[in-house]
């Protein structure tokens, strides 16, 4: 039987992400638990509860092997903190260029779903930065009503809060070759402290991907 422990922040603090030069640095430090592993050797948490009050900070370069599913949605401005390179899903993209972001690869899907999300993650490889997937819904949660999500699809992308400096970026970040933890934070970090005039960060905009 599967264990499950809930991780109230969507994060563990202090934890390195696997790509950049920060760690995070949380507003306050929320009472969490942390995630155990599984009888099957897989780690695995709940995000039911995400009331996360933390930014996730990165820079740096990416050392990804490269994506084998992901998509970026649209070409960054170099201008770090430009709010051109927020993203805030496909429809408010299209809303407000009048063109659509860039194709998604086959089989992958968006969805866009307020927190607490309802999803259930493990790794994709235990102990390994190669991503999550889903293994359970939340019955009568937001994932469960979005009618969008199954088990067993692959989390390829997700918004996270880039930070530097005073400036600020919502960047839709490839999940394929992120640890557990990092993936956790870039969820959590979605919170309405990081809102601007024209759009709330009231949810989380997820790419996943789901095999034919």
């Amino acid at each position: 039987m599967r264990t499950i422990a809930t991780i109230v922040a969507t994060a563990i603090l202090g934890a390195e992400l696997s790509w950049h030069a920060y760690a995070f640095t949380p507003t306050t430090r929320p009472r969490m638990g942390m995630a155990s592993r599984a009888s099957s050797g897989r780690r695995v948490a709940s995000v039911r509860v995400a009331t996360a009050t933390q930014t996730v900070m990165m820079a740096g370069p990416s050392f990804s092997k490269g994506p084998k599913y992901f998509q970026e949605p649209f070409e960054r401005s170099p201008n770090f903190g430009d709010p051109a390179n927020n993203y805030w899903g496909r429809d408010a993209f299209e809303a407000k260029y009048s063109y659509p972001p860039n194709d998604m690869n086959d089989g992958v899907y968006e969805v866009i779903l307020r927190k607490p999300l309802g999803i259930v993650f493990e790794e994709n490889v235990p102990g390994a930065a190669e991503g999550v997937r889903v293994v359970e819904l939340v019955e009568g949660g937001n994932a469960d009503l979005s009618g969008a999500i199954a088990p067993g699809d692959v989390l390829v992308g997700v918004t996270g809060i880039r930070v530097g400096d005073v400036k600020f970026e919502r960047q839709m970040i490839c999940a394929e070759d992120l640890d557990f933890d990092t993936v956790m934070s870039a969820i959590g970090s979605n919170i309405e402290k990081w809102s601007t005039n024209e759009y709330a960060c009231n949810n989380v905009v997820m790419h996943l991907y789901r095999a034919p």
